[in-house]
């Protein structure tokens, strides 16, 4: 069995972003999914024996980082994107064509801040929801088993400082 850590949409909450990676030791990739590039090139450099994959999303303004890629795990090719070309508040229907036309048989997305896990068109879709959400980060752990199945769990930032001093920090700036 392999995990795989996926995170998104941070949003200037590296404090949860690192806290999340460091309760995951067992990780096999960690998986950001954009929106939080900063905080991503941050604990990369921070942390380079940790095995971090990521793409930009639509606030990563600057980055580097690919919008989509794809990596290959133990027979599964999953395509990563932000999902924001793709429509994916809308539903997930164009971001899983768009992973077949990558002969994908996943699709890790982010941007909708909404945890979701499910098929369309015979490709498994993962969102796992926004570090940058209230009251607690959320984000997902994906477990690839010997026998070829992926188990999704959808989870968040349990026993954690929570997120309502940030957020209305965050906020009041929009305010004045």
């Amino acid at each position: 069995m392999k995990r795989l850590l996926l995170i998104s949409d941070s949003h200037g909450m590296r404090e949860q972003f690192e806290e999340i990676c460091k309760l995951h030791p067992e990780a096999y990739k960690i998986i950001f999914l954009g929106d939080g590039a900063a905080e991503f090139e941050g604990i990369k450099a921070d942390h380079p024996d940790w095995p971090l994959v990521g793409v930009r999303g639509n606030n990563d303004f600057g980055s580097q980082l690919p919008y989509d890629n794809v990596v290959v795990v133990d027979g599964w090719r999953i395509f990563l994107t932000h999902g924001h070309h793709y429509g994916v508040r809308a539903g997930v229907n164009a971001v899983t064509n768009e992973a077949l036309e990558h002969n994908c048989n996943a699709v890790f997305y982010g941007h909708t801040h909404v945890q979701f896990s499910g098929k369309e068109n015979g490709i498994w879709a993962v969102n796992p929801g926004a570090v940058f959400s209230y009251p607690q980060s959320k984000y997902a752990m994906v477990d690839l088993l010997d026998d070829g199945k992926m188990v999704v769990n959808l989870t968040e930032l349990k026993d954690s400082r929570r997120n309502e001093d940030r957020l209305s920090s965050f906020f009041k700036t929009f305010r004045k």
